[in-house]
């Protein structure tokens, strides 16, 4: 573990926080991956079935932000980043970041509820900041843009420096419906001032893990899907 003291940030590798959340979501991941009947195997290969899962055990927490945004950027994000790269986390005002937590709830009690972060990727070459949003609407050009356009707005159309990160929560062919282009060039004009990204992010039939920039320009990376590890 690290701590950023400038931006007051708590960063963990890979291999912690995922130690973290597996120890107080073991019993549950086990129960939900037991009644699926799906093997370690399963899971690695397919996203949908993990992401399944996930939705199962938060089910019954809905409402809990930080767990949903910090398993996505175990599994997912931090995928796209260098091996050593780390998650941050913002720690509350008055935080003591000597007393570093060594369970789940002492980790969410440590964290700033509504900063305009909600974790950041930390590596070798600087620290990126996001905000992270899950869209579940049509995968429809017109569709997303608004949904996207709407989370801009309500921050004055500047997030600063944090870059702005949509998960796709639904994939397949679909995805094709949807001009990413148009996306890019629809946002350019609507004065957005952020010196942020504007990322989507999505699986593509389990072979690849895609990121799309629509802001400010157009661009892809496509990573081969390599699973996810419990």
């Amino acid at each position: 573990m690290e701590y950023l003291k400038k931006k007051n940030m708590l960063c963990l590798s890979k291999e912690e926080l995922k130690s973290i959340y597996k120890n107080a979501k073991i019993a549950e991941l086990h129960a939900e991956i037991g009644k699926r009947g799906y093997t370690p195997e399963e899971l690695r290969a397919d996203r949908a079935k993990l992401q399944e899962i996930v939705d199962a055990i938060h089910a019954d927490s809905a409402n809990d932000k930080e767990e949903i945004e910090l398993f996505i950027a175990i599994f997912f994000q931090l995928e796209l980043y260098p091996e050593d790269s780390r998650v941050c986390v913002i720690m509350k005002d008055g935080a003591d970041p000597r007393k570093i937590p060594t369970t789940f709830n002492e980790l969410k009690r440590s964290i700033k509820e509504n900063d305009i972060t909600d974790f950041g990727i930390f590596s070798d070459d600087g620290l990126r900041e996001f905000q992270l949003k899950q869209y579940k609407g049509d995968l429809t050009t017109n569709d997303l843009f608004a949904f996207i356009e709407s989370k801009v707005r309500h921050y004055g159309n500047n997030l600063g420096d944090t870059n702005l990160l949509v998960i796709l929560q639904r994939g397949g062919e679909d995805i094709q419906l949807i001009d990413f282009e148009q996306v890019c060039h629809r946002l350019n004009r609507i004065g957005i001032a952020s010196r942020g990204e504007i990322l989507i992010s999505y699986n593509e039939e389990n072979k690849f893990d895609v990121t799309i920039r629509v802001f400010p320009e157009l661009g892809t990376l496509r990573k081969p899907h390599t699973g996810l590890t419990l």
